[in-house]
């Protein structure tokens, strides 16, 4: 059952939706963590140009995947059924 339980979880619309715009908003992170180069190097430019303080650091990491995520579960079905309405329609 605890099986069960993690899999509802981790593949629901909304953590794969939170996971998908994580992965597109900090593709810049996800490229520089599987980068050759010197990890002082990398630190360091996480900490100067990506993550400069805490209000970045949460905002990217956390707020807005959390906000695209709700966008894309609440939002984005009525343009989606809009489209296949007038899509039908037209192949009628």
């Amino acid at each position: 059952s605890l099986k069960a339980n993690l899999y509802d979880r981790i593949f629901s619309p909304l953590s794969g939706a939170f996971i998908t715009a994580f992965f597109v908003i900090n593709y810049k992170l996800i490229l520089l963590i599987f980068d050759s180069s010197n990890y002082y190097l990398k630190i360091n430019y996480i900490e100067s140009y990506l993550y400069p303080d805490l209000f970045w650091a949460a905002t990217k990491l956390a707020v807005a995947p959390f906000l695209s995520a709700v966008f894309f579960i609440v939002f984005y079905p009525y343009p989606a059924r809009l489209a296949y309405r007038i899509w039908a329609f037209q192949h009628r």
